[in-house]
């Protein structure tokens, strides 16, 4: 079930709760599940709202409990058997599950959000992600450049532009254009009402993008062996793929695009900058990203010391 499209879901969750739910609260818990997956322009974002409240709904058919019966001590129990995974997926599915219940509240199916005041794990500081240190970034391009021009590409548009995977494997031919007088890359940015992003294209990525093109003028920048677009899955097997060629089998693209904002933090870009180019709606979120922040090498006192006493 945890792999069904959204609207396969919404189906499934009736076909479980016909036996223990009155038709009124089928039909709101329905409209409860539905009504945020409509409103989620990205395909991601309602996969993901779909498979965690899958996870949910199976989790309540094993242990006997009504999906609107749901009590605080049912939530508790649900939160420890997610012991072990990331916080941040155990703050995402609690997010999701007090949306739907929040929505059912609202339909007057149940009194309460049984959700409302549930404590939420902290989020590290620092996520727990590795990216590659910088001789090791260069020696995964010589692999991808080795391999051929689609490994090539979908490498630079991961690790030079600091690409959401979602965003590499969607973009066409299309969206590359020219504007005052820069190659740049239009891409479908995340979230709901996301606007279309522009990105500079550096001198690697934009030959590599040519090669990758070859003598098509339409289409998919990145193809599928199908020559349709490549997948999410294809693009990770891929990079797992590179990866293990350089001592690293368990890359996966989020490491390159993690390795983007370590690297160009570390090479000296502002923050607010490493910000805007990875398109973090919230600069904690690049901070998490920035291993060494407490160096006191960087400390602001060193350069201080050149203006004020020079």
């Amino acid at each position: 079930m945890a792999t069904l499209a959204p609207e396969a879901l919404l189906v499934e969750l009736g076909v479980l709760c016909v036996p223990v739910c009155s038709l009124q609260q089928l039909r709101a818990m329905k409209r409860a599940a539905g009504r945020p997956l409509l409103g989620c322009h990205a395909a991601t974002t309602r996969d993901a709202y779909a498979r965690d409240l899958a996870h949910w709904f199976v989790w309540l058919d094993r242990q006997a409990v009504l999906p609107f019966g749901v009590t605080r001590v049912a939530i508790d129990r649900y939160q420890q058997s997610l012991d072990g995974a990331q916080p941040t997926t155990v703050r995402r599915r609690l997010a999701c599950l007090s949306g739907f219940y929040e929505y059912a509240r609202e339909e007057g199916a149940i009194d309460k959000n049984p959700v409302a005041r549930v404590a939420r794990p902290r989020v590290p500081d620092t996520v727990s992600t590795l990216g590659l240190s910088k001789p090791r970034a260069r020696q995964l391009i010589r692999v991808a450049r080795a391999t051929g021009p689609r490994e090539l590409l979908l490498v630079l548009l991961l690790l030079h532009l600091g690409l959401r995977v979602s965003e590499a494997v969607g973009a066409d031919i299309a969206d590359i254009a020219e504007e005052q007088g820069h190659p740049i890359l239009r891409i479908r940015g995340k979230g709901q009402g996301a606007k279309s992003e522009r990105v500079p294209l550096n001198a690697a990525v934009h030959a590599a993008a040519t090669g990758a093109q070859g003598d098509r003028d339409a289409g998919p920048l990145l193809l599928s062996p199908r020559g349709s677009h490549m997948t999410r899955q294809y693009a990770g097997k891929t990079i797992k793929h590179l990866g293990a060629q350089i001592g690293q089998p368990q890359l996966h693209p989020h490491a390159l695009r993690h390795t983007f904002v370590t690297l160009s933090l570390n090479e000296g870009v502002s923050l607010r900058d490493v910000q805007d180019a990875a398109r973090h709606a919230d600069p904690r979120t690049t901070r998490r990203y920035d291993r060494d922040r407490h160096s006191l090498a960087r400390h602001p006192t060193h350069r201080l010391l050149g203006a004020l006493e020079g």
